[in-house]
This record gives C-alpha cells, structure tokens and sequence, in this order.
C-alpha cells in the first residue's frame, strides 16, 4: 500500500482494520499507563493529558482511513504517521511513568515493525531515526527533571540499546520490505504474462480475432442461454470469394492484407456484442446474438458495403474483393454442429448461386 492508486478495497479495509487494532490496544496501553504513572507519582492531570492525547490522535488516524481521506495520499494506511506518533507519544510517556518509563521501550521497538508491509527501507531508517531523536529526548527530560526516579546512567544504558535494537529492527524491516515489493513486481509480471497467454490462446495470430477455439466456446455459451429462453441469436459462416486466386497471383503476404482487411471491416461495420472470429483459412464465423433473421440480414448488408469499398495494395494493382455467407437462426433443438452444418449447407448455396451474396436457411 506505498501508491495510492494502487490501493484496493482490500487494501482498504486490511488498513482499516489494522488501524482499529491500533486503537484498541492504545486503549489498553493508556490503562497501563495511567496506573503505572500514578505508582510513580505523577500527578493525573499530566498522565490525563498524556493519555487523551496518545489515543486522541491514533482515533483520528483511524477516521481519517475509515473515511477515504488518506486514499489521496502515498501511503493510504498512516503507517508512518502511526509510528510517528506512537513513538513520540512514547516519548512523553517515559518521564511521566517515573522509574517504571523503561515498559515504553521494547513497545517503541516493536512499533516500528507497524509498517513493515506498507513502508520503503529508506522510510524505516529515517523512522528509526526519529524515534531515537524523540526517546532519547524523552530520557534526557526524565534524567533531568527527576533525576532520583531515573538514574542517568540507566538512562544511558537504555538508549545505547535502543541505539542497537532500532537500527537492527530498520534493517529487518527494510529487507522484507524489499522483498515484498520483488514479490510485488513478480506477481505482476506474471498476471501480464497470464494475459498476453490468454490473449495468444483465443486470438487468432494473423488478424487478432477470435481463434477457432474461443468461438466454439462461445458458441456452446450462447447454446446454453438460448436452451434456457435466451433472444433470438443467427450464425453465419462467411467465406471470402475467390481467395485462393489472389494467393496465387499476388502471393500470400497480400492474401493476408486482405484477410486483416477483411476482419477490421467486420469489427467496424458489427456490433460490439457480435463475436467475429476466423473459422479457417478464409473462412469467417459471425455469431449475432439479439438478433432474428431480418436484423442479422441487415447486419451482413452493412458488412458487405464496407468491404465493397475496400482497396488492398497489390504492388501496381489494387485489389477489391466480394464474400459469400450462409446465414441461418437458432432453431430450438440445435446443436452446435446441427446450427453449424445448417449455416454451411447455406454458405454452398450462396457459392453455388455465383457468389457475393447472402443465403439464409
């Protein structure tokens, strides 16, 4: 959670979540404190204060992640600002808890470990840091103002351990940090991966329809909707009419122009909802859902005038071709190869008929 436009609901409620266990155990910690700071002797107006004010500003830490607010920022979960300000309030914690002020300190240690899964290494040094700053300032005050309670050199012999434990901690929590976003990286890596996989799996190479595989899958869904009282839906198998002549004489690299041609036009001139996919060397299959007989007709007649005004480069030469399609509705019963054989059978026809033009069945 180190981007804000990376954070998720799921980011978001595991931050808020992490942040109301923060409160609660505040909670629990001022008890302490007010208890042990009255054994030492301080009066409760000072540990009232301390108190209110340690739990006051982790709640609105908390309100301002339950809100959203923090969603603006680069670390959407405070995992910095609570540290901060657990340490500091720590910090004032020390004095006012008299001889018993060392309890705070092995809670200062474990609080830098609050944001080892949001926080960069470097943000975990400057951290460590500042709660050496704000502790050993905090000790400085107990040792000066109470000097009886807090020994000096008790003081000392505290900070030069924290001095060890808190650069430790930050160089713990930095590394895990540095794997976590490895971890990160890689998991992106491979749903990119996953995609481009799937993309290669259902794409057809040369024109980036739908492969054959993908619209047989689909065409078993469109089955299954139609079985339980789906719209009306037609199939069409199209074919692109003399093909193998424009191979032969132009070569097959415009042979492919045409077929690319062809699937753009297809995409330009169908619906979104319309699957177009290449069925097989020239062969094209257009599932159109939503639609009966007289709206799939229309739908081949707009296909037809956009290829009508097509032009592919053929070296000195430019090429325009014609397609023939059989088209046939879903009848109740079919099968995906009873529809399919159906739309073919009709396909015959149109070729038997001269071609460039549409037969339904």
């Amino acid at each position: 959670m180190t981007d804000a436009a990376a954070s998720t609901p799921d980011d978001r409620r595991a931050a808020i979540a992490q942040s109301a266990v923060v409160v609660a155990a505040s909670a629990v910690c001022q008890l302490v404190f007010l208890w042990v700071g009255r054994q030492a002797g301080t009066p409760w107006p000072w540990l009232l204060a301390a108190a209110g004010a340690a739990f006051g500003g982790l709640v609105l830490l908390h309100l301002l992640i339950r809100s959203g607010w923090s969603e603006r920022l680069e670390d959407p979960s405070l995992s910095q600002a609570h540290i901060q300000y657990g340490t500091l309030s720590m910090a004032i914690a020390y004095p006012l808890m008299g001889v018993y002020g060392s309890l705070v300190l092995p809670l200062a240690v474990a609080l830098l470990t609050f944001g080892v899964f949001a926080l960069r290494g470097r943000q975990f040094t400057g951290l460590a840091l500042w709660a050496l700053g704000v502790l050993g300032t905090g000790m400085a005050v107990a040792v000066l103002g109470w000097p009886r309670q807090v020994p000096g050199d008790l003081a000392l012999g505290q900070f030069m351990a924290l001095c060890i434990a808190m650069p430790s901690i930050a160089w713990f929590a930095a590394r895990i940090s540095v794997l976590r976003h490895r971890l990160e990286q890689q998991r992106s890596e491979l749903s990119e991966a996953l995609v481009r996989i799937e993309h290669l799996a259902t794409r057809d190479a040369l024109t980036g329809l739908a492969n054959r595989r993908h619209a047989e899958a689909v065409l078993d869904q469109t089955l299954r909707r139609q079985r339980r009282g789906g719209r009306p839906a037609a199939l069409a198998l199209v074919d692109l009419d003399h093909f193998k002549r424009v191979n032969d004489r132009h070569g097959h690299a415009v042979g492919d122009a045409v077929l690319v041609a062809f699937a753009r036009a297809a995409e330009s001139a169908l619906r979104d909802t319309d699957l177009v996919a290449r069925w097989g060397g020239e062969e094209f299959l257009l599932l159109l859902e939503g639609s009966d007989p007289l709206a799939a007709e229309s739908a081949l007649a707009r296909l037809r005038a956009t290829v009508a005004e097509l032009a592919v480069s053929a070296g000195d030469e430019i090429l325009r071709f014609t397609f023939s399609a059989g088209l046939t509705p879903w009848q109740a019963g079919d099968t995906a190869a009873r529809w399919l054989d159906r739309a073919d059978r009709a396909l015959y026809e149109a070729k038997a008929a001269g071609r460039d033009r549409t037969v339904l069945a």
